[in-house]
């Protein structure tokens, strides 16, 4: 057992004693379970599979294939995995298959965290020199491992119906991926009915001590160089499209700036025997909304040393959207590696996708790490934003991670500053609200609106949260950013002075524009929505209220901080409210009805 210190968790902090402070800036790890709708059970396929077992991960992301494995603890990911053989890893660490901290206080190494579980295996006889082989790695880009932090693996037993630990690595710091070769060979375990698994034991309030898995391979008649192996594939997600964002509004695309690159370089590797890997690259296919309007052949390339990633620069067309966007879109490339018929060819095809909305993002969507600022209650931290065009900003979207911190026990502000020689100056807005970071399980980016009509903005400026207590946000942090890419756009605040940040990455908070998106910061049902109508909305003085059913009723009304500002008790289908009183701000409707029915609105107060 390792106890930790209440810093054990931190990955990274800094003390900024030159200003007499206590203020900790935090960097610690977190992975993006983000948009997983799918049903555990319906991704059930059966609890007896045959040989071989093959997976390296990437076919999907997110939850493991079915097809294999029969629980959902591990995060399938192409972030987290550092000098990767090809894309795509299984990391193991203290989040469920939903993101959220096994236990947000046990900091401890002495009972499971992630596991990873094979269906059971129907052998229809004896197998011949089963073999169980696999790559694994500590930390990667994550948090590492260190004393008492162990992965093991373990077989069951159908015969007595037990687990037993045939394999442990205890952590060692290095954080190069290396090979497992485990035989199979006992007369325990070679019945039908036989599983493995891997557990790693570390912290379990949040993605702290992590191992990454690649290339496991459950076979008969292996030997034991069979770790290595031919397979070309690409080792790092796609480069984006866009020169400055990940996204941008797509009524912001006429401005002056061109937004789109004109080459993008991609990352491959060759592995195995140099005499067997002939491939073609630089081939791409351009999509708009799904519809192709630019495409291109690959070409043999077969420079590079084998069994090192190697880059490949990809030049492309000029890129002409068809039709010119009158509404939100999508623009995706895939590009595929071709020529070679070793090993997985899902590795062998990339797709990036860039949504344009309302919002920029710098982030690329996946949060290896979350960051923020400990010890001291009105702390800020903010981005620089230089938007293609003036426009009138209405809120903002925020990521925010579980990290040993629970949410509920944090709050913020929400703050814009103007730009000061390269830093953020005097304040432009600070929200009167006072919000609680969310965490949902389905999509973890969530967006608050700002409790005024709308800010102009016409010029560079900056945009963060103020924190009102003394623990970290833990806003999400994306590292996994490009070749050269620097931290100048991320600012933090003691609460009198503004810093740079020390830390390169991307701050994962998203501006938006011109019109509130249809999810705020309260989770609605679609049913709901269609249920109770609530107008004007956004508010000033008067606002009304209705709903189909003429029942009896409650009729509650909350602030942000949960404080009840509103209540009435009535059977009609329509109220009018008198609001001239309130402070501006975002407000939650909860309509009771007699037969037991809950409808929720959120309100704006101008």
């Amino acid at each position: 057992m390792t106890v930790r210190l209440s810093h054990r968790f931190l990955l990274t902090f800094l003390i900024l004693a030159l200003f007499d402070l206590k203020a900790q800036i935090i960097e610690t790890s977190l992975p993006y379970r983000g948009a997983l709708t799918q049903n555990l059970k319906a991704m059930a396929v059966g609890d007896t599979i045959g040989l071989p077992l093959r997976d390296d991960f990437s076919r999907r992301y997110g939850w493991p294939d079915a097809r294999y494995w029969s629980d959902n603890k591990a995060w399938i990911n192409n972030s987290y995995g550092s000098d990767v053989p090809t894309r795509g890893v299984a990391t193991l660490d203290g989040l469920d298959e939903f993101g959220y901290a096994y236990d947000i206080s046990d900091n401890s190494s002495d009972s499971i965290a992630d596991v990873l579980t094979s269906h059971h295996f129907d052998f229809t006889g004896v197998p011949s020199n089963l073999a169980l082989t696999f790559k694994y790695q500590e930390a990667g880009k994550g948090e590492a491992p260190t004393a008492g932090d162990f992965l093991t693996v373990q077989f069951w037993s159908p015969l007595d119906s037990s687990w037993t630990e045939v394999w442990r690595k205890q952590a060692t710091g290095s954080r190069k991926f290396r090979n497992a070769f485990l035989r199979v060979d006992s007369n325990a375990f070679l019945v039908d009915g036989f599983r493995f698994r891997f557990a790693a034991y570390g912290a379990r309030s949040g993605s702290f001590d992590i191992w990454n898995l690649d290339y496991i391979i459950l076979d008969v008649n292996r030997l034991q160089n069979d770790t290595l192996f031919t397979d070309p594939g690409f080792t790092r997600p796609h480069a984006p499209l866009l020169k400055d964002f990940r996204a941008l509004p797509w009524f912001h695309l006429d401005g002056p700036q061109n937004p789109f690159v004109s080459n993008v370089d991609l990352f491959y590797r060759k592995n195995g025997d140099t005499q067997s890997v002939s491939i073609n690259l630089r081939g791409y296919t351009l999509r708009q909304d799904g519809l192709i309007i630019s495409t291109k052949n690959g070409i043999p390339w077969n420079q590079g040393s084998h069994n090192r990633e190697q880059k490949v620069p990809v030049p492309l067309d000029p890129i002409t959207l068809n039709p010119s966007p009158t509404a939100p879109f999508s623009l995706s490339i895939s590009s595929v590696l071709t020529g070679s018929n070793d090993g997985f060819r899902s590795n062998d095809t990339l797709r990036g996708e860039h949504i344009f909305d309302n919002y920029y993002a710098f982030d690329d969507g996946s949060a290896e790490r979350v960051y923020g600022i400990s010890n001291v209650s009105g702390a800020a931290s903010a981005i620089r934003l230089s938007p293609y065009k003036a426009d009138t900003i209405k809120g903002l979207y925020a990521y925010f991670g579980q990290a040993q911190v629970k949410n509920s026990s944090n709050s913020f502000r929400i703050g814009i500053w103007r730009d000061q020689g390269g830093q953020p100056g005097n304040a432009i807005y600070i929200s009167d609200s006072i919000y609680r970071p969310n965490f949902y399980q389905t999509d973890q980016f969530i967006a608050w609106a700002l409790d005024t009509s709308g800010v102009y903005l016409n010029t560079s400026f900056y945009i963060g949260l103020i924190q009102q207590t003394v623990n970290p946000l833990n806003i999400g942090l994306d590292i996994e950013t490009d070749e050269g890419d620097t931290n100048t756009y991320i600012f933090y605040s003691d609460g009198s002075n503004w810093f740079q940040s020390l830390f390169q990455g991307r701050l994962m908070i998203r501006p938006y524009f011109k019109y509130q998106p249809v999810d705020l910061s309260i989770q609605e049902k679609i049913k709901e929505e269609k249920s109770i109508l609530l107008y004007p909305n956004p508010a000033e003085n008067i606002f009304n209220i209705e709903w189909k059913d003429k029942q009896e009723f409650t009729l509650s009304i909350f602030d942000l901080l949960g404080n009840q500002v509103y209540f009435s008790k009535d059977n009609s289908n329509k109220v009018q409210i008198q609001s001239s009183g309130w402070k501006r701000g975002i407000y939650i409707i909860k309509w009771q009805g007699k037969d037991g029915r809950s409808l929720h609105k959120k309100l704006v107060l101008n």
